[in-house]
C-alpha cells in the first residue's frame, strides 16, 4: 500500500469520516452510510469474506489491502480490522490513491 493511501486514511480518520470495528461497519454497510470498506489483507479469512459478501449485496466498494499493523497505525487505531469511509468524496480519493495497486470491488 501506498504513502498515499495511509495519508488519505489519516485523513479520513482527522475529519471523522473513517469508522471502524467490526459492528459499526456492519452497520453502516446496511444503513447505506458506508461509501467504502477497507479490509487488511492479513485479517481472517472469515472477515474477508463476510465483509465481501455483505459490500457486494449492498453495492459498497471494499478495498482488500494492506496489513492490520500498517493500517492502525495510519489510522490510529488498535487491533482493528474492518473500516469505513462515510463521506464520499473522501472515499473516491482513496480509491484513487489504491487504483493501480488493488482490484477494487463492488
Amino acid at each position: 500500500m501506498s504513502g498515499k493511501a495511509y495519508f488519505m486514511l489519516s485523513l479520513c480518520r482527522k475529519s471523522g469520516n473513517l469508522k471502524s470495528g467490526a459492528e459499526t461497519v456492519e452497520n453502516l454497510i446496511k444503513n447505506g452510510e458506508a461509501k467504502l470498506v477497507i479490509i487488511p489483507e492479513d485479517a481472517g479469512e472469515n472477515t474477508k469474506k463476510k465483509y465481501s459478501d455483505k459490500c457486494s449485496f449492498y453495492g459498497v466498494d471494499i478495498i482488500i489491502k494492506g496489513t492490520v499493523e500498517d493500517i492502525n497505525r495510519s489510522t490510529g487505531n488498535f487491533n482493528k480490522t474492518t473500516f469505513a469511509i462515510v463521506d464520499e468524496g473522501l472515499a473516491k480519493a482513496v480509491k484513487k490513491a489504491f487504483y493501480d495497486e488493488t482490484d477494487i470491488k463492488g
